[in-house]
């Protein structure tokens, strides 16, 4: 039975596929997009598996979801009415604040990945793989939407080098394949920015700015760090967009905004003192156990620990493993990516075209300056490499793709 769901569900997604509007649109041919929903679904089913061995499978977040979603799955079947009850019950002794690292809304988010499993689970009756295709169909549009993005600055299908960037960037693709969060994370992050860059915005200016309210609402319930740092380039792209102002100018100023607001949040409110609350969610990570733990970082909530540390923080986010650190498969090709980017934004920045779309300018000042932050704040806060690779790699390849919208078509032909 289990097989037979398998190939249902995987049919049915390839024919939801050939005859969607937005497929069309994109101007990629409809069998590629079936060939990539296909490709994902494979790579969730490797993701599962690899998750399940021995050696991985007690520390593996995808199987304790299905495990606990199973559980729940049961509690829906036979008392539904506390299972749409048990997600507001508080065990803690107080509602600590949305930011911390302990308590009700620091656990929220993978009580929320254990209700959606649990509901897919009426779909597939508790079989994990069955899941995996439901669950790749559903995170697959997250790819679509950020592939139409490009689509809507250029004019025109984006180029060969885009294409493979967006679609085969192996991290990004395994990590958001497989049962977690981070796929979640993507698909509402690249519907905020799909809305953003929207052609004839203004026409339906309304209905696209309540989109992006609720897929930041959608971010910050998987992972909230990442809707505050959002909204910063967001505000500033839009700026840009209305106004003759350079992109530079809008995004230094944005840059020393946020900066400052970070540091005086404890001043504005205790309740909201973003560096204590980034430090103890790096204290959290320490407390772990791991096998690619990097040098100690000793942070504290003052601006000049933050800039002795920026540095590292970068090395840590973006360089690291080093080649000669990886420790097994998916950290030795995530030193590659890393190399191939240095690549792109090199090639992007040195032998970048004549002529560049204001358009796209602007989307790459949002997008390097959204993801350069979020990386700096994984830098600071994570001390494993293997982990780091797992939070970057959705923001990896949405810096590589965008960068490559400027590369030259003599330089594509090279690269690819």
């Amino acid at each position: 039975m289990q097989y037979l769901l398998f190939f249902i569900y995987l049919i049915a997604g390839c024919y939801i596929i050939t005859t969607n509007v937005l497929i069309k649109k994109s101007g990629l041919p409809v069998r590629y997009w079936v060939g990539f929903f296909c490709l994902k679904s494979a790579v969730g089913c490797y993701y599962g598996y690899w998750y399940s061995r021995p050696q991985q499978i007690a520390s593996s977040d995808t199987w304790r979801f299905h495990a606990q979603a199973f559980e729940e799955y049961k509690l829906l079947l036979n008392r539904p009415a506390s299972y749409f009850v048990n997600l507001l019950e508080n065990p803690y002794n107080s509602w600590e604040g949305v930011l911390a690292s302990r308590g009700y809304w620091n656990n929220l988010k993978d009580n929320l990945m254990v209700k959606i499993i649990s509901l897919l689970n009426i779909l597939s009756g508790g079989h994990y793989y069955v899941n995996v295709v439901i669950y790749s169909f559903i995170t697959f549009w997250a790819f679509l939407f950020f592939y139409l993005s490009c689509r809507n600055l250029l004019n025109k299908t984006p180029g060969v080098l885009t294409t493979a960037t967006i679609l085969l960037t192996p991290s990004c693709l395994f990590w958001t394949s497989g049962i977690h969060r981070d796929g979640l994370v993507f698909l509402f992050l690249a519907l905020s920015i799909w809305q953003s860059t929207k052609p004839g915005l203004r026409q339906g200016l309304i209905i696209s700015l309540a989109i992006i309210i609720l897929s930041i609402t959608g971010i910050f319930l998987f992972r909230n760090y990442l809707a505050i740092l959002l909204i910063p380039p967001l505000a500033a792209y839009f700026i840009v967009a209305q106004s003759k102002i350079r992109p530079y100018l809008v995004y230094t100023a944005t840059a020393f905004v946020f900066i400052s607001l970070f540091f005086l949040s404890p001043v504005i409110s205790a309740k909201m003192n973003l560096p204590a609350a980034l430090i103890a969610r790096k204290m959290a990570f320490e407390k772990l156990e791991g096998t690619s733990r990097l040098p100690y970082m000793d942070l504290t909530a003052n601006v000049k620990s933050f800039a002795v540390n920026f540095l590292k923080a970068i090395d840590h986010s973006l360089l690291r493993p080093y080649w000669w650190e990886a420790k097994n498969l998916t950290e030795k090709v995530a030193s590659l990516e890393i190399l191939f980017i240095l690549l792109i934004i090199v090639t992007s920045s040195v032998f970048r075209k004549k002529l560049v779309e204001p358009d796209v300018i602007r989307f790459q000042w949002m997008i390097v300056f959204f993801c350069f932050c979020t990386l700096l704040v994984i830098g600071y806060t994570i001390p494993f490499a293997g982990a780091i690779v797992r939070y970057r790699a959705i923001f990896l390849m949405l810096m590589l793709s965008t960068l490559s919208l400027s590369v030259p078509d003599k330089i594509r032909k090279i690269l690819i």
